[in-house]
């Protein structure tokens, strides 16, 4: 006895073979959607709140090393790396010290990369640029009180 696909589509004791079929299909649907959205939604949030961390230490780094910014920018790096950054992550990081033509600085701006790590966006190259995550922080140097872009 051989199952034949075609028969339980097409007639009538296929009816309800298509219709869990097509929950099937929906369900699947579904879970991919989920699969590769929530871990992007929950990255956009953590980087979020890794670019306002790393602002609020770059600012409290730099009054601490007396203005020293390339000892500023190696304590960074190894808190990024700390925090889980990968190399390429940490090299698309900026971390900018406000105004950049003045001797005197007011405010540093960080910003902060993180590429989510889904099925889909992050394994397929054409589709790594979907998974880059990038967010902003400004912390003025003088005071604790953020000013947020």
């Amino acid at each position: 006895m051989r199952f034949n696909l075609s028969r339980y589509i097409t007639d009538e004791s296929g009816q309800i073979f298509k219709h869990v079929m097509k929950i099937v299909l929906v369900v699947v649907v579904i879970g991919i959607l989920l699969s590769e959205g929530g871990p992007l939604l929950f990255y956009r949030f953590s980087t979020m709140q890794d670019a306002e961390d790393i602002a609020k230490s770059a600012a409290s780094e730099y009054l601490m090393q007396q203005k020293n910014i390339p000892g500023v920018l190696n304590t960074i790096g190894s808190q990024l790396r700390t925090m889980g950054y990968s190399e390429e992550e940490i090299s698309q990081c900026v971390i900018q010290f406000l105004p950049v033509e003045s001797r005197e600085k007011t405010s540093v701006r960080a910003t902060v990369v993180k590429y989510a790590n889904t099925l889909f966006t992050r394994n397929i190259e054409p589709l790594k640029k979907y998974s880059r995550i990038a967010s902003t922080r400004e912390e003025e140097l003088s005071s604790s009180a953020p000013s947020r872009r």
